[in-house]
């Protein structure tokens, strides 16, 4: 995957920072280059949960976890009905069903590898809601340091649901963690361009870039729902 943004700051703006001293200036230039990284970070964040399936994007989640029915390949094999190695054990359109703890336990189940079950499962605000309302208390964000982060989440067994505002409506993300690398290139993970002077302005612009590649490593043991009823 490749993506980048970039700043432009004209000199009108940065002779108007100059009066109030060199850390002004700084200070300016800091602020548009973290919006960058946010921009930057809010794409890949968005492209994680994606169905791409090809670069330059980041080929997403729901690519990653697939099997034979949904006609897809992932890191150039075809998955067919033969490619069990290769195809996630769950994937299942619940066809406009309930999130209900005992169907979304039964997958944990069938996902858990010897003793180590996913270690993560992650839907959207909607569908967790759901979750959360039918959880005991003790499910809810038992543990004390999560308590203290203020990080939401309902333990079934081993296992930590939480939410995420970029996960598409109505999935359901079974992730087993050891199994999932998201690499990055060395030379631009985050990589900041030299100042660049316009020709023909009075500006300059500097470019942040990433590139790198989620990897899921053994899609065997990740899973996915789909289709769940969000309202």
């Amino acid at each position: 995957a490749h993506c980048g943004t970039a700043i432009a700051v004209d000199k009108d703006t940065e002779d108007a920072n100059v009066g109030a001293g060199e850390k002004q200036v700084f200070d300016l230039i800091a602020a548009l280059m973290d919006n960058a990284r946010q921009a930057l970070g809010e794409k890949l964040a968005t492209d994680l949960y994606s169905n791409l399936t090809s670069a330059p994007n980041l080929i997403g989640l729901r690519t990653a976890i697939g099997d034979n029915t949904d006609g897809t390949s992932y890191a150039g094999v075809t998955r067919t009905a033969t490619t069990t190695w290769w195809n996630s054990k769950v994937v299942v359109n619940m066809n406009n069903a309930e999130p209900a703890l005992d169907t979304i336990n039964l997958y944990r189940v069938i996902l858990t590898d010897a003793d180590y079950p996913p270690d993560l499962i992650v839907t959207d605000k909607r569908t967790f809601n759901k979750i959360w309302s039918q959880a005991l208390p003790q499910q809810q964000m038992t543990d004390k340091d999560d308590q203290e982060i203020g990080w939401e989440h309902v333990s079934l067994g081993r296992t930590k649901i939480t939410y995420s505002k970029y996960c598409p409506d109505g999935h359901l993300f079974y992730l087993c963690l050891k199994y999932i690398r998201l690499v990055a290139h060395q030379n631009a993970e985050f990589d900041i361009s030299p100042e660049i002077e316009s020709p023909n302005q009075f500006a300059w612009t500097r470019k942040i870039r990433w590139k790198g590649q989620l990897m899921v490593v053994n899609p065997v043991w990740q899973g996915r729902l789909y289709g769940l009823n969000v309202n």
